[in-house]
């Protein structure tokens, strides 16, 4: 029978990083191998350096005065080193999944270790103040255990990685595709990768855009064959068009400066945005360029009205929330309706701070909307539509090389399969944090945008994508409006919390903030909601439907999923 799991700590690490607790049931200590596996760390190439580890560890830890027993932490220190490497919100938060093989004293001892290597860099300037925040005090022993480990670590990794691998093709065409490699020593060094090497290691595809070729005069050019299936081009310069139409005719209506206009006009604006991102590979970058700091200027203005509606809907939601009829004293306090009564909201109802913070945000809604109003009326927004409406293939779309140095056409089917790709990758890259006992809540925003980097994506391919694309552009959408709402309660919770730290600050009286602190715990206890149920549905059913459903819009986007088996 396998041990019971000692008890660990839900370690939160330095940086202020806001965590929201897993309380999912299912969650279990993790086990290396599991923990190696679900960040793409290579255990077995970890466990051939070990001896390494080991012998540095012997030389140094009998002169810093360290135990022996400190071995195995610190070869689990430099297995888990880069845990944090390539991640979103790299060095933020570390050790969201505490080992079942440590207690949680070796579990707390690993992950200040790690912050140390990650976060600190080794800089003295940043040790004393992490150590500070992870709660060791000047005279904690495990203050200086940390850093030697992590000192011992730094050895390490640094006598492993000083000897360069280099490999040369003599005779071979170079093709002009720099790297650039920082060693330890912190030099820079650019490498010349050879085309021969490059295809063998990475495919050919990737190589599209750098390719140097000297045509044989006497070599026969084949004739290309016609493409088969719609154009990348014409779809892109047909979606522009649509999409510039509709912001015209949004911004010439009668109720432009309405809600739900301004809405409409900013979810468009916001899915070019994305559009134009996911593409950037296959876009001309001069065209870019010329347009995308116009839309962000625009998606700006015409956000600022829509966030402080978002803001006022939340304290309305607060001000009607249904509270038992047995509470009508607290109702009338809080302008609350009792249970079984029509909900009639009046500002003048509202306490103190909550009434002072409903109508600074009216007054910035004011502010914003003029702003828009007069965004609107100008040149800048005008030219804008124009350039998006007024376009050619030759502007816009990057030309697709073949190895003779031709233009070929791009099909849309080649593209959306990259482009699905792609989006499912940098989605997947935030999910494997989601199993730990601890997520970052700045994690959960950064899925929030990647979902929606996704269904805009497959909106713009529309029939493209079939039944399996509409599929998905669904999956997305729910998945992005739950953590929509976490993301708008967690924004009501910080300007709730603003405006009172606003008043203290201006010595103003403390009735004068009543009802700001009981609004802002409403909005953190509703965003904590709103995350365990996206997690709920995406560990139930959400995360094999979007895997089975880009797998089948293109076949390699679920092959490197750190996707767990139920024995795990």
């Amino acid at each position: 029978m396998d041990e019971a799991p000692p008890t660990t700590p839900r370690t939160l690490l330095w940086r202020g990083t806001r965590c929201l607790r897993n309380d999912s049931p299912a969650l279990r200590p993790c086990g290396l191998r599991r923990l190696c596996r679900l960040f793409g760390i290579d255990l077995a190439a970890r466990q051939r350096e070990t001896d390494l580890v080991l012998s540095i560890f012997a030389g140094l830890a009998p002169q810093h005065g360290l135990d022996r027993d400190l071995a195995p932490l610190a070869v689990l220190a430099h297995t888990l080193v880069e845990l944090g490497d390539g991640m979103p919100d790299a060095g933020e938060i570390l050790l969201t999944h505490p080992l079942k093989r440590l207690d949680a004293a070796g579990n707390r001892l690993l992950a200040m270790v790690l912050t140390l290597l990650t976060v600190g860099k080794g800089r003295t300037d940043k040790v004393e103040p992490l150590l500070t925040a992870m709660g060791c005090a000047r005279d904690d022993p495990r203050r200086r255990t940390a850093v030697v480990l992590a000192a011992i670590v730094q050895v390490a990794r640094f006598a492993l990685r000083f000897d360069p691998l280099e490999i040369r093709l003599p005779g071979e065409p170079p093709v002009l595709f720099l790297i650039r490699v920082r060693t330890p020593l912190r030099l820079r060094k650019q490498l010349v990768i050879h085309a021969p090497l490059w295809e063998r290691l990475f495919g050919k595809s990737s190589l599209e855009w750098f390719w140097t070729f000297d045509a044989d005069a006497d070599a026969p050019i084949p004739v290309q064959a016609p493409p088969s299936g719609q154009l990348f081009s014409s779809h892109f310069s047909a979606y522009l068009q649509k999409q510039a139409r509709a912001l015209h005719e949004l911004a010439r209506s009668d109720s432009a400066l309405d809600e739900e206009p301004i809405h409409d006009a900013r979810v468009i604006l916001r899915s070019l945005l994305s559009v134009f991102r996911s593409l950037k590979p296959y876009l001309r970058k001069d065209w870019l360029a010329s347009v995308e700091a116009d839309l962000r200027t625009a998606r700006k203005l015409l956000g600022g009205v829509r966030d402080t509606d978002v803001l006022l809907g939340h304290i309305r939601d607060y001000a009607l929330r249904p509270i038992p009829a047995g509470a009508a004293e607290t109702a009338a306090a809080s302008g609350q309706a009792p249970e079984g009564t029509a909900p009639l909201f009046r500002p003048a109802d509202l306490p103190a701070g909550l009434r002072s913070l409903y109508a600074a945000l009216q007054e910035e809604r004011a502010t914003a909307l003029s702003r828009a109003a007069v965004h609107y009326a100008s040149d800048a927004y005008r030219e804008l539509l124009h350039k998006l409406d007024d376009n050619a293939a030759a502007q816009t779309c990057r030309p697709m090389l073949d190895r003779r140095g031709r233009a070929r056409p791009m099909l849309l089917a080649d593209i959306m399969a990259a482009g699905v790709d792609q989006a499912t990758r940098d989605l997947l890259a935030h999910d494997r944090w989601t199993h730990g006992h601890l997520i970052p809540e700045d994690l959960l925003h950064n899925m929030r945008i990647a979902f929606k980097q996704l269904r805009y994506l497959m909106a713009f391919f529309g029939s493209q994508g079939g039944k399996n694309g509409e599929r998905l552009i669904r999956l997305c959408r729910r998945c992005q409006e739950s953590l929509g709402q976490m993301h708008d309660n967690a924004v009501a919770a910080a300007t709730a919390l603003r405006h009172l730290q606003h008043m203290r600050e201006t010595r103003q009286h403390a009735e004068d903030a009543d009802g700001l602190e009981e609004y802002a715990r409403w909005c953190e206890d509703e965003m904590h909601r709103h995350a365990m149920a996206f997690l709920t549905d995406w560990a139930d059913n959400g995360r094999n439907e979007l895997c089975r459903l880009t797998r089948k819009l293109s076949p390699s986007a679920g092959d490197p999923l750190p996707l767990l088996r139920p024995d795990d």
